[in-house]
């Protein structure tokens, strides 16, 4: 049996006496360190006690640290019966006890030795870890990362429509789109690229990529949906003739204003429809909620709160900074900020897109920023 201290931080109590610890089991309410122990704190006087119980336990225990008949903390110990310093409320022995959390984390993950290994031989097409794919295949199963995984499926295809080119004359022809940004030559990522009356399309990649098959011996027309702030490019038609085709598709960025007002954001709209085709001539405006804080000096002057797409589903809108007002963030009772707008965009009497949003501290924004602020 040995004399097992226990540590308690109460700063609220730095400097007082007459703690006692009472320690339960944890679906229990009866004493099971005799009367209690008697809490001392440490020289530093900074609110930091010591017990030590004498009884020879072991496992977690719920615990009240009493003072004149009035529980003033509670929480739950971890104990060994050993004469090694234990700390209340001690997180990591809390997850890491016998049957607690960890131990059930352990029990899910069960026969994986090292999970990087599973994730890199069900991704990558080389041999792997032996570890791991003996894991994999306890109980009779047959995966081979070099047929299987991820990246020999994606190997498998690419080859399978290769070949598909130069079997019978009715293959599939494969079409690189490359989208770039107008006067930076960068590839630009998150475009949608589609082929004009079919259900064949890919996203770009981080270089501006995307990889598309077709039949062979017809003529296509294709689209691309830039994200952001580039304009739709007008569609490119290609002619398929037994040969991969390569398209490189440029794409621009509307020129704006520059927007020097350092109380206004510029905020600039692209207006989608559900299948993200910009809309011409819809209806933007913003509406700013909060009345009862006014912004300073001659701010107002530069605002612009209703807008009009042109032909390329853009407009501006010139919208204040929730700095340029008194408390800005601050809310009200309602939950509305300071400096919060709603901002819609209506087409023929629909509404197709509503935001509530303040302006981030910045000269321009889009609407996607404006959005993620």
């Amino acid at each position: 049996m040995a004399s097992t201290p226990i540590r308690f931080v109460i700063p609220t109590h730095a400097g007082q006496s007459g703690l006692t610890l009472e320690l339960f089991a944890t679906d229990g309410d009866t004493i099971v360190n005799g009367v209690g122990d008697t809490l001392t704190e440490t020289a530093a006087a900074n609110g930091v006690f010591d017990a030590v119980v004498t009884e020879a336990l072991a496992g977690t225990y719920r615990y009240t640290v009493v003072q004149a008949g009035s529980v003033i903390q509670y929480g739950w110990i971890v104990l060994a019966d050993t004469t090694a310093q234990h700390l209340a409320n001690d997180v990591a022995a809390i997850f890491e006890r016998p049957g607690g959390m960890l131990d059930g984390i352990r029990s899910v993950f069960a026969g994986i030795s090292l999970l990087s290994s599973w994730l890199r031989i069900a991704m990558r097409g080389d041999a792997g870890s032996a570890t791991a794919l003996a894991e994999i295949n306890t109980g009779g199963g047959t995966f081979d990362p070099t047929v299987h995984s991820l990246e020999a499926a994606h190997e498998s295809r690419e080859a399978l429509a290769d070949s598909l080119g130069i079997l019978g004359g009715v293959g599939l022809i494969k079409i690189t789109v490359t989208v770039t940004g107008t006067g930076t030559g960068l590839g630009i990522a998150g475009a949608r690229v589609a082929v004009s009356g079919t259900s064949t399309s890919e996203t770009t990649n981080t270089n501006g990529i995307a990889t598309l098959y077709v039949s062979d011996e017809e003529t296509y027309s294709i689209i691309v949906l830039p994200p952001g702030m580039y304009l739709t490019p007008n569609p490119v038609e290609i002619e398929v003739d037994g040969e991969d085709v390569e398209v490189p598709i440029s794409v621009a960025s509307p020129v704006a204003a520059e927007q020097t007002d350092p109380s206004i954001c510029a905020v600039q709209c692209f207006i989608r429809d559900s299948s993200g085709v910009l809309i011409e001539a819809a209806e933007v405006s913003a509406t700013l909620l909060r009345k009862d804080h006014a912004a300073g000096g001659t701010a107002y002057g530069g605002t612009v709160t209703e807008a009009t797409t042109d032909e390329n589903g853009f407009c501006e809108l010139k919208l204040l900074r929730p700095d340029t007002f008194r408390n800005p963030y601050s809310k009200d009772e309602d939950g509305v900020l300071v400096g919060e707008y709603r901002i819609e965009a209506w087409k023929d009497g629909e509404l197709i897109w509503s935001r509530h949003a303040t302006m981030p501290e910045k000269l321009t924004a889009t609407l996607d920023e404006i959005d993620s602020w």
